[in-house]
């Protein structure tokens, strides 16, 4: 199970889609993806196409 480590880190630096916003952020929920595939992705995505 995915804990959002990665997540919450781009959330708190404010990366990526997170850029330009000003205000604080606050989390109300969080859905899991069921885990990161890492160095797997590539392999995966290869598997559903």
């Amino acid at each position: 199970m995915c804990p959002g480590t990665m997540d919450f880190k781009i959330i708190k630096e404010k990366k990526f889609a997170f850029e330009g916003i000003t205000g604080d952020i606050d989390i109300i929920g969080m859905v899991s993806c069921g885990g990161c595939p890492g160095k797997k992705a590539i392999y995966r995505l290869v598997d559903v196409v």
